[in-house]
């Protein structure tokens, strides 16, 4: 009976010790209309970038509901950049976060944007 006791202590610390913590990210997409009003951002693309020795590499996409309510799971340990845009018609608004640091733990990370009218290089509307 000890045996089998100290067995099932044993892989009980065994599977806590392997269980693997990942943080979320999440939040808000707002828009800025040319009236000034602010609304959710329905169906904008938040895409999560990881940050690796000064290069940026995009690791998942997900779209926002219809409050404008975006999550990003299995966030790892690092640096990330958080990333959404959206194209009204032919114009593009888009948001960039700052530096977002995780623990690789269990946490959740509030990361709201704010999408602004973004031109292409040649200052042309996009299409």
């Amino acid at each position: 009976m000890r045996k089998l006791l100290l067995c099932c202590i044993g892989i009980l610390l065994l599977a806590a010790a392997c269980q693997k913590y990942d943080s979320i990210i999440k939040g808000q997409v707002t828009i800025k209309d040319a009236q000034e009003n602010i609304s959710p951002a329905v169906n904008a693309y938040v895409e999560k970038y990881q940050l690796l020795h000064d290069d940026t590499t995009k690791m998942s996409i997900v779209m926002c509901d219809s409050a404008g309510n975006y999550q990003l799971d299995y966030v790892t340990k690092g640096d990330w950049i958080i990333k959404a845009y959206l194209y009204v018609d032919t114009l593009k608004y888009e948001a960039v976060s700052n530096v977002v640091t995780t623990k690789g733990e269990d946490e959740e990370i509030i990361v709201d944007l704010m999408l602004e009218y973004q031109e292409d290089e040649s200052g042309t509307i996009r299409e």
